[in-house]
């Protein structure tokens, strides 16, 4: 067996970080080595952690003064000595045979990445969430660039860390590579960098990881200094693409990832004037847009003027890759408040486009206005539509 490292870091977990600990001893995979580090808790977080350090010799566990969340994790690498390194939160928990499927299935690649769950903060709700969008299979040479763009892009693989266990020795050399003062969207940094240093890298589509949204945790939080955080993030990452062979779709993709970063930036600033706009923004940008880098300069028709149209429209307008020459919904005139001028279907065969983008939920909703568009003389091959996901809403 290989050993793997599973680095847990902790600041003020008291409520959750049994629960951790427990799922992660409970393992069917038992070559492990458990890393906990404490980034100074001033609640019991560090003495339950040390109760369970020693009554169990895999548990490795480091207090620190309070340094921040970068920091904690490079402490937590750093100390790592297996082949392949995971990380867990500490407010989360993980199946039994989590690992166990993991590293039996993940050959000779540089990473595997899972999908998981996200519990609600009072774990009455338990939802399956996928964020990968990116088939399961393996990708190597020509293949990889689709895994790269994905994951520079937003709403495309979750660059998160935990749904990853990757190669210690990439993970160590990225890590280290970050300054400690970004401490928001850092994991973006982190495992991106490990990406692209990745030959071979294995999308693997289970279930086992509970990720629990906590209100109050720093992900959801206020910031004050989150633009000059952004602008960190920014110059690193730019300087890390900018000597990538892949540079231009990367640049691109970031750029995208970054566009939606700064429509976030009221919200994290606690801009009580802009709080609604900021919610809508947040909101539409949980739903995944399929079609990044599909439809560039081309004409579109956006057919639905609901959750889902609203939310393409939202993402269209912000990539600016593609001109809406309409927006059209059967209701149309429910929406007359509207800012946008959302009008009759009938109107379309009057109208030169390249692509119609079905933004409907439901696939037999879909299936009965791609049946009508067709009557109407409109070829099968520009009507798009396809299976939207929802990524996990803060809201």
């Amino acid at each position: 067996m290989r050993l793997l490292s599973v680095v847990v870091p902790v600041y003020n977990s008291e409520k959750t970080i049994e629960r951790c600990i427990r799922s992660i001893l409970a393992q069917t995979y038992h070559d492990l080595e458990i890393i906990i580090v404490d980034d100074g808790s001033t609640d019991w977080s560090y003495r339950i952690s040390k109760e369970f350090a020693g009554s169990d010799k895999r548990i490795k566990l480091q207090k620190n003064e309070h340094l921040g969340v970068t920091a904690t994790r490079k402490a937590g690498v750093n100390m790592a000595s297996g082949e392949y390194i995971a990380f867990v939160d500490s407010d989360d928990w993980i199946e039994r045979n989590y690992f166990a499927k993991l590293m039996e299935n993940i050959g000779d690649a540089d990473v595997v990445i899972t999908e998981h769950y996200v519990v609600e903060q009072d774990d009455r709700q338990k939802n399956y969430i996928s964020l990968q969008h990116i088939k399961e299979g393996v990708y190597l040479g020509e293949e990889i660039g689709k895994v790269w763009e994905k994951a520079a892009s937003p709403n495309g693989i979750d660059c998160c860390l935990w749904n990853k266990v990757c190669r210690t020795s990439l993970m160590k050399e990225s890590i280290n590579n970050i300054c400690d003062a970004i401490y928001l969207m850092e994991d973006y940094a982190i495992s991106l960098q490990v990406l692209l240093m990745s030959d071979m890298i294995r999308i693997f589509n289970i279930q086992g990881y509970h990720y629990c949204v906590n209100k109050g945790s720093l992900v959801h939080s206020t910031h004050k200094d989150f633009l000059y955080n952004l602008h960190l993030l920014y110059t690193f990452m730019s300087n890390v693409l900018d000597s990538h062979v892949y540079k231009e779709k990367l640049k691109l993709c970031f750029s995208q990832y970054m566009r939606y970063l700064i429509s976030r930036s009221p919200w994290y600033l606690e801009l009580e004037t802009s709080r609604e706009e900021m919610n809508l923004n947040i909101y539409y940008s949980h739903v995944y847009f399929p079609y990044y880098g599909r439809l560039k300069n081309k004409r579109l028709i956006l057919y639905g003027a609901g959750y889902v149209g609203q939310a393409y429209y939202y993402h269209i307008m912000n990539d600016r890759e593609a001109e809406i020459v309409a927006w059209v919904d059967k209701s149309y005139y429910k929406y007359e408040d509207f800012e946008e001028n959302i009008i009759s279907p009938d109107m379309i065969t009057n109208m030169e486009f390249d692509y119609i983008i079905i933004a409907v939920w439901e696939e037999k909703t879909a299936l009965e206005i791609r049946t009508e568009l067709t009557v109407k003389g409109i070829s099968e091959d520009i009507i798009l539509w396809n299976k939207t996901k929802k990524v996990h809403s803060e809201l």
